[in-house]
């Protein structure tokens, strides 16, 4: 996305204080977003590369030890003396000095460097006697605050994240710190593009604002991961600073490791508090669907547009390594996100965002814990039954999306897993029967209107393949588990999905002698000799190769078996010329 610079620096190619810095002259050393946390455990591997730091002065520490309000006074002083933007060499070095006291804050042990003192006291004194607090929203607040020379800015944050780590346990913190987090959240939405990499600008401080949007995030995780966001108010602030976090970071989510903390972000972007309750079950409030609505469609899609957010989140839902809470994160933010306007859910299959979301359903089904899909497909599922109950509401509006679905949401196939989950997973939490129920009906109404189109119609052909594939294996199947269920809208949901199927045209003793027939054409084993499912029955649809129908459990697989041995197989069986045989989308 173009970087667009805040007002206050429209008129200047680059900030002031590049004009004394040499190109190429500035190293970077090496650390990981985590690096402060007292449980980091990161591996080598996991390090990456983040902006180099000035030197510390520590006989400007020693000022702090003797003489707090002479030190904070200078430190005030040395700000409102500054050339906005321009080279403050005093006031960064005043500023690290303070923001190194600031980081062993987080430290697991004393540091000799500050002489055995209590880092934590020394802050907490700061704000409580001497107006730390006061001090720093006036810094952040500023409309140029991040259009400063990084260091400066990364140090500020540290300063202000030693403050958020003492208010979470002591009260008198936390008062004197809410309306410095709400000043600092605030700008840091509205003056979001100076949050935003820019090349030109890393040529003078490589990766400046990528250690600014890391500072900022590792704020706000230390407010949300121990559940204390909500003690801090402001929390429309604290979620549109969250969102720009992770739109501008997609880097955070390369390393596995780091996936986690950027899912985290964006949850808290679209849930708020609700989103960070250890018990889940009242997370789905009108409250939070309005406050939901009100971001997406009045800050977000105007700001970055549908496009633009659904590719930054196809991104996020498509790491392999986003699986168990992490994939139920992401595909929770998706779908609650995508249905607030229209223009979201008519992007979705031109992004590809449905897909992604197919292939993570599919990704935890195969690779996640055992007894683990129920939340991710309920959510899924949520989905679908909205967008069809509102696509008939009005159909000529909707047709484009609810085309989208039929085409590429593999419809009938979500809802057959949905309800076979439900009984397997029980009902604890995810999916239950009376969602269960209202995506049934919602493809009764889809599937009957889908079947009075023309027998050449792609979608009625979709629709009809869908459930000549997905009907009687969970027919069989809810009358097999009939017995062990408590819930009499099992009885229902089994008689709706008998009467639809038999609706359509299709007749059990049929369709159930060709699924007898598919089982021992060992349709549902994946042809990777590698894969798992090769030799394991797959619990998933398999997709077909186009060239030659040989079955895969996923686009992964099936990639790497065309690079392996598929490629020359597939030509010969087709007599393709070469070039032309591919892998099926």
């Amino acid at each position: 996305m173009a970087l667009e610079l805040a007002s206050s620096v429209d008129a200047q190619k680059v900030p002031a204080w590049t004009q004394d810095i040499t190109i190429s002259t500035v190293a970077v050393t090496s650390t990981d977003i985590d690096s402060k946390s007292e449980s980091s455990d990161s591996s080598e591997e996991e390090v990456g590369a983040r902006p180099a730091r000035l030197d510390v002065d520590y006989d400007i520490l020693n000022l702090l030890y003797g003489d707090m309000d002479d030190t904070m006074r200078r430190w005030r002083n040395l700000y409102h003396q500054r050339v906005r933007c321009g080279t403050n060499k005093e006031l960064w070095s005043f500023t690290r000095a303070i923001a190194s006291l600031a980081e062993s804050v987080l430290g697991k042990a004393d540091d000799p460097k500050f002489g055995g003192r209590d880092t934590r006291q020394i802050i907490r004194t700061l704000v409580t006697e001497h107006g730390l607090c006061s001090f720093l929203e006036l810094v952040v607040s500023q409309e140029d605050f991040f259009a400063e020379y990084p260091d400066f800015v990364i140090s500020m944050l540290d300063v202000v994240i030693a403050v958020v780590v003492q208010a979470e346990k002591h009260p008198n913190v936390l008062k004197q710190s809410r309306e410095m987090i709400a000043a600092l959240c605030d700008n840091a939405w509205k003056k979001h593009a100076l949050l935003a990499n820019n090349d030109e600008l890393d040529q003078y401080y490589p990766m400046g604002r990528l250690g600014i949007r890391h500072q900022l995030s590792f704020m706000l995780l230390a407010m949300i991961m121990p559940v204390k966001a909500k003690t801090f108010g402001s929390e429309g602030f604290l979620r549109r600073a969250s969102f720009v976090c992770w739109f501008y970071s997609p880097e955070i989510e390369a390393a596995a490791s780091d996936l986690m903390y950027s899912t985290i972000v964006l949850m808290y972007a679209m849930e708020g508090n609700a989103g960070t309750a250890k018990e889940r079950t009242s997370r789905q409030t009108n409250v939070d669907v309005k406050d939901l609505m009100e971001l997406m469609g009045q800050d977000v899609l105007p700001t970055f547009g549908a496009n633009g957010y659904l590719m930054r989140l196809r991104n996020t839902l498509e790491h392999p390594g986003l699986i168990n809470e992490t994939l139920d994160w992401a595909v929770s933010s998706m779908t609650r996100s995508v249905i607030t306007h229209p223009e979201f859910l008519n992007e979705l299959a031109p992004s590809g965002i449905l897909k992604a979301a197919l292939e993570c359903l599919n990704r935890q089904a195969m690779e996640g814990k055992p007894g683990t899909q129920s939340d991710s497909l309920c959510n899924v599922l949520g989905m679908y039954t909205m967008i069809m109950n509102v696509g008939f509401a009005a159909p000529k509006r909707h047709h484009a999306i609810l085309t989208a679905l039929i085409r590429e949401g593999s419809l009938v196939e979500i809802v057959a897993r949905a309800l076979r989950i439900c009984v397997t997973e029980g009902q604890s939490k995810g999916l239950t029967y009376n969602i269960c129920l209202d995506g049934v009906k919602a493809l009764e109404t889809c599937a009957l209107w889908a079947n009075t189109l023309s027998a050449k119609n792609p979608l009625r052909k979709v629709m009809r393949q869908g459930f000549r594939e997905e009907w009687y294996p969970t027919l069989a199947f809810l009358r097999e588990t009939t017995g062990r269920a408590t819930n009499s809208k099992h009885a229902r949901i089994l008689n709706i999905w008998k009467k639809l199927g038999e609706d359509l045209g299709f007749e059990e003793d049929v369709q159930k002698a060709q699924y007898e027939r598919e089982l021992r054409k060992a349709e549902r084993h994946c042809t990777r000799a590698a894969c798992r499912y090769h030799k394991e029955v797959c619990p998933i649809k398999l997709r077909a190769c186009k060239g030659c129908g040989e079955k895969y459990c996923s686009s992964t697989c099936q990639r790497k078996d065309w690079k392996e041995e598929h490629k020359l197989r597939c030509k010969r069986l087709n007599g393709n010329p070469e070039g032309e045989a591919e892998p099926a989308a």
